[in-house]
């Protein structure tokens, strides 16, 4: 099985390189956003209580109503967005209530926390490196009035609740230079990083100790992660502990994406897995489940249908949870990681729109978000359009098994076969078909087939699917899907004969024979106060089976933003039948609340509670996190059970952030029982740096997502190489990652946490450098992150000088400046700068690069002036730094021919 996998994944190596990735058209709703005109560049200057925080913000259209740029305005204000021109897409969190905000310029929405931002397309404009929004329409996003002053070009940051860079004051100083001139008309460079035969892995690394008065004396557990490149694939491998620090876990997976569909040659596949992974699904019978083995699929990696659920998956390393949401409705958590990851299993999503954000929270009070925007069809092909999804696996069973003793459950090792398909008829009408061999959880061994259609009328999907087992059991289900009077509708309904095992729905009830499940679920806003909506989940479903027995489900979940804080709250009911028994009825919910205090302390309530048959409090907790700065935390938590058995649980805990890693101190103690704990917990990185030739400690993260190695150095030779002598620049800042870097005396940096998005940037600024007479590449760089892959990152700095040249001609006897004359800067290897001389005959000549240039007249202004240089006049530029000196020149003119021979 492992040559197996190793094979396939050994053969994909038609890898789609990373500058493929495909960009979306510049549209916003099916309609054309605006075009930047270079011709309008406008520059600002921006105040904010009194304060300037930069001279020079690029803007551009008309100067009462510019648009203004929000990445940059994000970085000045120090607001937690994602500004991503490469995806045309804005994500992060607004506000105090920390609002999750997500604007799709390639879909055409918008949102800040459910709410619809009201923008036309005419209101935004795309550039390479940055994504404007008009001024009139930035309140709708930022809190806060911009009033512009087109007369004097200026713009007034009036907060309508207090900003983070409020709060932070002592920044200010590091953000007045954050916007430069010109950026937005520089072509940002794309580094490739194809996958490797082989690259040194990154690895992190999770240690914890504790002990407490109720087991043995000291409890000890690690987690290893590691990532890179092997076999033209991405390897990630995973390996925890049990509380005595046994080795009782591990993973292994290696895998091939390409957006361009170039895996395995022919086969055009999207993906291709190997070690551990996942096996596809199919409508009606096997689920998808975890096994040593292989997968393979050829489908659009975003290709989803209204009527399959989705199953979520990713690393979660031990202290961390994790949320959630769905159109900015919370639908459920995690709070322990199951071998190292979190699961979110069948969520169901609507047609349309879909974003889907993880919210995760780390030990020290850490937020991350990781957002994916899906837009879910009815799961029709184009005509001839052909997919397919393969899983070769042994069920629940590790490629590493290091328990090989340890007690199993039904199933685990047998062999599951899982293969669909799907091909498009007609532009109207898709065939799809599975095929699959599997082993339930209860131990029976099956063989099924399925077949099915997928169509559209009338703006709703329809889809029906007949299913049969090789024992003689039968299945059929519909479906259909819409947004009948604005509310996203999907209803199904499946028929059971004969005791098909349906993974998906039957095995997950009262453990008898399913005859009948039907579901619906509707997602709508309902209208508030003001512009604002409620986003709404409502899910009802119901299931008979053999004798009588039934189980009815309902659930509502919603998400709303009051006051600066953030509410979600879910509903469930719930109806169980028994055949000789009287129906049981039980309805509860969940409220959780979040929200910041002046960006410092993070607080966050859990209230669990139950209505009836009895209504009753079951829990209640409480956290709250406090920075005291970049590297100190403070955490506080209350934890109340109101049923039997009642306990109260107090937790605090101290967390450094520290440049070779994170420590985490904890500690709780119980009542009524006096029970107590303390541990301790360090997590660092180590990722190989190819400039140094040798692994280096990082925070934690480098197998999470992407990592850069940054080279900045004086390109005295100007070849964007690093040659030996070439002296590294300190002081050059690096943002992009989970935390800001600068350079060393080396002039290196190396930066950790890029994410795993398509594209990522890194931007760079020199207001802190030392030289002064230095040319700098773009301040922005773009590269594909993958999880431990380190990219390899130059910024060269070219020396230059600045020099100015002063052109005169003789009057009177006397040295008179010559204005308006066009002169060139000319270098021996051809390089030119043209310029004009001012009204006192001067012209000033910026980012000369080191070298020896001559000083020349415009060939046709000269002819048609009939001027020319007296002399000829040199000047070098040093690669020092150092001044250079100012040149002179005077220019004679020839007489008209009717007055004789012309000057010498």
């Amino acid at each position: 099985m492992l040559a197996l996998a190793f094979f396939l994944s050994a053969g994909a190596t038609a890898i789609a390189p990373a500058g493929e990735a495909p960009r979306a058209a510049p549209v916003f709703g099916g309609e054309m956003l605006s075009a930047v005109n270079e011709d309008e560049l406008l520059l600002y200057s921006v105040q904010l209580d009194s304060l300037t925080l930069t001279d020079g913000l690029t803007a551009y259209g008309v100067p009462a109503d510019p648009f203004l740029p929000l990445g940059e305005l994000a970085r000045l204000l120090d607001l937690d967005l994602d500004v991503s021109p490469a995806d045309r897409r804005v994500t992060g969190r607004i506000g105090q209530a920390a609002q999750a905000l997500t604007i799709d310029l390639a879909t055409g929405t918008a949102t800040l926390g459910g709410s619809q931002i009201a923008l036309a397309p005419d209101d935004v404009a795309v550039t390479q490196t940055e994504i404007y929004v008009r001024a009139s329409k930035l309140g709708r996003i930022i809190p806060a009035r911009f009033d512009v002053d087109g007369e004097s070009l200026s713009v007034a940051v009036v907060p309508t609740e207090a900003l983070p860079i409020q709060s932070r004051l002592e920044r200010i100083a590091r953000l007045r230079q954050a916007g430069q001139p010109g950026d937005s008309r520089e072509d940002v460079p794309f580094v490739e990083s194809p996958y490797e035969f082989f690259s040194a892995p990154s690895f992190d690394v999770v240690l914890e100790a504790g002990s407490n008065n109720r087991a043995a004396p000291l409890s000890r557990r690690f987690e290893v992660r590691t990532a890179g490149d092997l076999f033209y694939t991405g390897m990630q491998g995973f390996v925890g502990s049990d509380d005595r620090g046994r080795p009782s876990d591990a993973r292994l997976t290696l895998e091939s994406r390409s957006l361009a569909r170039k895996l395995l040659g022919p086969l055009r596949a999207t993906r291709v897995s190997g070690g551990d992974v996942f096996t596809p699904t199919l409508p009606l019978g096997p689920r998808s489940i975890a096994g040593r083995g292989v997968s393979l699929s050829t489908a659009p990696l975003q290709q989803l249908s209204v009527f399959d659920t989705v199953d979520l998956r990713g690393e979660l390393p031990a202290g961390y949870d994790v949320e959630l949401y769905v159109n900015d409705v919370l639908r459920n958590g995690q709070r322990s990681p199951v071998q190292g990851r979190y699961e979110f299993l069948d969520v169901p999503l609507v047609r349309g729109i879909n974003v889907i954000r993880l919210s995760s929270y780390g030990p020290r009070g850490q937020r991350a978000d990781q957002v994916r925007i899906v837009n879910v069809g009815g799961g029709q092909l184009k005509k001839g359009e052909a997919t397919f999804e393969f899983g070769l696996v042994e069920q629940d069973r590790s490629l590493i098994d290091l328990s090989p003793g340890r007690e199993v459950g039904p199933g685990v090792g047998d062999v599951r076969l899982v293969g669909n398909a799907a091909f498009g008829l007609s532009s109207a009408l898709t065939l799809v078909a599975g095929a699959s061999v599997f082993t339930t959880p209860l131990g029976d061994r099956r063989q099924v087939v399925t077949a099915g259609l997928r169509t559209s009328v009338a703006g709703l999907a329809l889809r029906g699917d007949t299913g049969l087992d090789r024992g003689g059991g039968k299945a059929l289900s519909v479906g259909i899907a819409g947004r009948p009077f604005g509310v996203s509708t999907l209803a199904e309904h499946f028929e059971y004969r004969s005791g098909f095992a349906d993974e998906n729905r039957s095995l997950r009830g009262v453990g008898e024979e399913l005859v009948r499940h039907s579901n619906i679920t509707a997602d709508f806003n309902l209208p508030a106060f003001g512009a604002k909506t409620i986003p709404v989940m409502v899910r009802a479903s119901r299931e008979t089976y053999v004798g009588g027995a039934s189980e009815t489900s309902i659930g509502v979940r919603t998400s709303m933003t009051l006051s600066n804080v953030l509410l979600s709250t879910s509903v469930d009911y719930l109806r169980s039948k028994r055949r000789g028994a009287a129906a049981n009825r039980q309805l509860g919910g969940v409220l959780a609340a979040s929200t910041f205090l002046d960006y410092k302390w993070q607080l966050r309530g859990t209230l669990d509670y139950d209505i009836s048959p009895g209504a009753t409090l079951r829990s209640l907790g409480l956290t709250a996190d406090r920075s005291l700065s970049d590297r100190i935390a403070l955490r506080f938590g209350l934890t109340q059970l109101f049923t039997a058995p009642r306990a109260t649980n107090l937790q605090a805990g101290a967390n450094l952030r520290l440049p070779f890693g994170d420590i985490a101190m904890t500690g709780e103690f119980s009542l009524p029982g006096s029970d107590w704990s303390i541990g301790l917990r360090y997590a660092l990185g180590f990722a190989f740096d190819r400039a140094q030739r040798s692994y280096r400690l990082t925070p934690p993260g480098p197998t999470s997502g992407g990592s850069a190695a940054v080279s900045s150095f004086l390109d005295t030779n100007a070849n964007g190489r690093r040659d030996a002598g070439e002296v590294g620049v300190a002081g050059v800042s690096v943002e992009g990652g989970e935390r800001p870097a600068a350079t060393d005396a080396q002039g290196r940096a190396f930066v950790v946490g890029t994410g795993t998005a398509s594209i990522a940037q890194l931007r760079f600024g020199t207001d802190n450098i030392d030289n002064l007479y230095v040319s700098a590449p773009p301040r922005s760089v773009e590269f594909s992150p993958r999880p431990g892959k380190v990219v390899e990152l130059s910024y060269p700095l070219v020396p230059t000088g600045e020099i100015m040249a002063k052109l005169t001609f003789e009057r009177d006897g006397e040295a008179v400046g010559l204005s308006a004359v066009r002169v060139r800067l000319v270098a021996e290897t051809g390089f030119a700068k043209d310029a004009t001389t001012e009204f006192d005959g001067t012209a000033v000549f910026g980012d000369v690069p080191a070298g020896r240039y001559r000083l020349e007249l415009d060939p046709e202004q000269a002819r048609r002036l009939k001027m020319r240089l007296a002399a000829p006049a040199t000047v070098t530029v040093l690669a020092d730094g150092e001044a250079t000196p100012d040149l002179s020149a005077r220019v004679v003119f020839e007489p008209a021919p009717s007055q004789g021979e012309p000057e010498q």
